[in-house]
């Protein structure tokens, strides 16, 4: 006896977990964090290395707030 994946209702497909979910409309696209960070970077350009990651890490603990 063979099961068709099919047949089965929406509950069994669910509790299987094989249910499609719905694809996220993202309306930030992957493109625009890039032309952000970009941006962000375009600012921070008279500084070096650490001084960009101090700055950026500060940056982030003002942002958890």
């Amino acid at each position: 006896m063979t099961l068709n994946v099919n047949e089965l209702n929406p509950e069994t497909l669910d509790k299987l977990g094989l249910v499609q979910k719905e694809k996220r409309n993202y309306t930030f696209t992957a493109e625009d964090v890039k032309r952000h960070a970009f941006r962000v970077m375009a600012v921070l350009d008279k500084l070096d290395k650490s001084e960009r990651k101090r700055v950026l890490a500060h940056c982030t603990k003002l942002n958890d707030v």
